[in-house]
């Protein structure tokens, strides 16, 4: 014998949710806290012109990335200073680490090469001056005057200065900070066909 199935019953959602009306307790005001506090709105941080050195995309969120190391570019006065070519700076700067970037929220792109500012150092030791500050290279056709030091140091500083102020203002928007310093790694010191090089030492 077979049972007939008795049909399903279906109850609107309006009859439910009208019998759930929130407590008074529910929409109470915190201890003496006034309404309309919890949230507010808060402009978008935009670049000055101040900041056209760098490559800066501002989004709404807590994730810092950074590519100091991924440019290039050398300013016209040291370059017939420089001593190495195109491709022996390359191997010490960090080509295209700039694409990473696109993981931050906030993301700084450097596009000056680290030959002619590193700044990823202290300031004292931010302009090679000799080999034994970049891994032994004879940098320089020859010295560098106190004007051209001057000129990059002043690059450190303005760097440094407009970090600052992007922490801060970001710090206004988020209790918390995650920075990603973004860089690429040269195992092969002795060229492209050489064996790795020992990474103790590297």
């Amino acid at each position: 014998r077979t049972r007939r199935r008795a049909p399903e019953q279906h109850i609107p959602h309006g009859a439910i949710i009208g019998r759930l009306p929130a407590s008074g307790s529910m929409m109470a005001a915190e201890g003496n806290a006034p309404a309309g506090s919890w949230f507010e709105t808060r402009p978008a941080l935009v670049p000055t012109p101040r900041a056209r050195d760098w490559d800066i995309t501002v989004a709404d969120g807590p994730v810092l990335a950074t590519a100091i190391h991924d440019g290039h570019a050398l300013r016209p006065s040291l370059r017939p200073l420089m001593a190495l070519d195109d491709g022996q700076r390359l191997r010490e700067e960090d080509p295209l680490t700039g694409l990473l970037t696109d993981v931050g929220d906030v993301r700084i792109r450097v596009p000056v090469s680290r030959f002619e500012v590193d700044l990823n150092r202290p300031r004292d030791g931010a302009v090679y001056a000799r080999p034994e500050d970049c891994w032994g290279l004879q940098l320089w056709n020859a010295a560098l005057s106190a004007e051209e030091v001057a000129r990059s140091l002043a690059i450190w500083d303005r760097f440094y200065a407009m970090v600052a102020e992007l922490v801060e203002r970001l710090l206004e928007r988020w209790d918390t900070l995650l920075l990603l310093d973004l860089h690429s790694y040269n195992h092969r010191r002795d060229g492209a066909d050489a064996t790795p090089a020992d990474a103790a030492g590297n």
